[in-house]
Formats: structure tokens, C-alpha cells, sequence
């Protein structure tokens, strides 16, 4: 039993450092991709990070899906670090492979 709440505290701790982290991050990669994919293609502003982590917030927000709960919470922390802090980079990678060919 200690153990587990230990473990869920540990889990409770790396949480709320990710969300802010991760959150920043996305914005960072949306601004990189706005700038490379929406200011030429239809001409419109260049988006600051900070514009980019409220874009990211709100289809975050507009886009959730509910999902079980008890699945989420056993979710493991490499899992949960991969979706946070690689994923945005893939998806970096992926658009920049894609500028190449505009």
C-alpha cells in the first residue's frame, strides 16, 4: 500500500511539471509549423510562441476526447513522457521533411 501511494505521488509530481513543460513545447513546434505551412500559403501574420501555446490550448480543449480514466491513470511514465516531450519533435521532423518539397 505504500508503495502505491508513493508511486502515485511520484506520478502526481511528474505530472504537473509536464503539463507547463509539454504545453510550451506544443506551442513552439505550432509556431515553427504556422511559420513554415500558414504565413506563405495564405498569407497570413507569423504566430509568437505565446499566440502558439493559447492556439494549442484551446484545439486541445476543443478536440478532447474522453477516454477511461483507469486507463489513462495506469498509463506508464515513458508513455506519458513519449506524448509530452517526442511526439511534438516527430511531428517537427515530419514538417520540416515536408518544407522540402514545397
Amino acid at each position: 500500500m505504500k508503495d502505491e501511494t508513493l508511486k502515485a505521488i511520484i506520478k502526481l509530481l511528474v505530472a504537473i511539471i509536464m503539463i507547463p513543460v509539454s504545453t510550451v513545447i506544443n506551442g513552439w513546434v505550432l509556431s515553427i509549423l504556422w511559420g513554415w505551412f500558414i504565413v506563405p500559403a495564405f498569407n497570413q501574420p507569423s504566430l509568437s510562441v505565446i499566440a502558439a501555446v493559447g492556439v494549442s490550448i484551446t484545439i486541445r480543449f476543443v478536440t478532447y476526447q474522453i477516454s477511461d480514466i483507469k486507463t489513462e491513470y495506469q498509463k506508464d511514465a515513458h508513455e506519458l513522457f513519449g506524448m509530452s516531450f517526442i511526439m511534438p519533435f516527430i511531428i517537427l521532423f515530419i514538417g520540416w521533411l515536408v518544407t522540402l518539397f514545397l
